[in-house]
């Protein structure tokens, strides 16, 4: 019932308001039929319906029609601008990926399903290496440039099923649903290798380390534990040396979410 609920609500509103205004607009004509029966003095019964709509069908018909037309493409509009709000609101402005707020939302959501339906789910935690290095070399615009490139990268080694986002500063995420911690290490690997093709290139590419963090279902854990989880691998790989993926050991849940 949850997953049916997150569906329905999370459906586009281009769609959804558009269909509520459509079935509301059906009704139009009662409010002409009310209107006739009390300057008539008369009740609504279904001789005086039937009569309305045999005598004036034109009227009824043309009132359904133009509120349904206008009704739905208000709605239309307003769905599609608080779409544009709405992804706004969830998009990182520099990177164009999802922000840490949705990612957080959809990691809940994500871990509740894990649990429920016994899959397992893995979360990678990226980090540029030695932004604050590029930042002094060349410029607060050539850390920018090098975090596009970098989440750049991690659009093209994702899959269609995983979430990408930019946490803040020098570091992203990425959610696989359904994957293994193994599975989630290709993605990982084909990361670094993006980012090594492009300075083999002669691109000005930094460097990533990589800490992934697996939950098997097992272990009932929370958004926090996760994020901790890969974050200690992720600083296992910058203490071995950067540029490379580390894998948590374990998930270790905490007292407090």
């Amino acid at each position: 019932m949850r997953d049916l609920w997150y569906k329905a609500t999370h459906l586009p509103r281009t769609l959804s308001l558009p269909a509520v205004a459509f079935l509301l607009a059906q009704g139009s004509w009662v409010g002409l039929l009310v209107l006739r029966a009390i300057l008539e003095e008369r009740w609504p019964s279904w001789e005086f319906i039937r009569g309305q709509f045999a005598y004036d069908a034109t009227t009824y018909v043309y009132m359904v029609v133009g509120s349904t037309t206008i009704f739905t493409a208000w709605a239309y509009l307003l769905g599609r601008q608080q779409e544009n709000l709405t992804q706004v609101a969830i998009t990182d402005s520099l990177t164009g990926l999802y922000n840490r707020r949705h990612l957080v939302d959809r990691m809940a959501h994500e871990l509740s399903r894990s649990a429920r339906y016994n899959s397992p789910i893995t979360l990678l935690l990226i980090d540029v290496d030695n932004l604050k290095k590029i930042n002094d070399e060349g410029g607060h615009q050539a850390g920018d440039e090098a975090i596009r490139m970098v989440s750049s990268s991690i659009r093209k080694a994702c899959r269609a099923t995983d979430l990408a986002a930019r946490l803040g500063g020098d570091e992203f995420a990425v959610l696989a649903p359904s994957t293994r911690a193994a599975e989630a290490r290709v993605i990982a690997t084909r990361l670094l290798a993006i980012l090594q093709d492009l300075r083999d290139d002669g691109e000005k590419a930094p460097t990533v380390s990589v800490g992934i963090a697996e939950c098997d279902s097992r272990t009932p854990v929370g958004v926090h534990d996760l994020m901790a989880a890969a974050d200690s691998a992720l600083y296992q790989a910058k203490s071995q040396g950067r540029n490379r993926a580390m894998q948590a050991s374990a998930i270790i849940p905490m007292l407090v979410e």
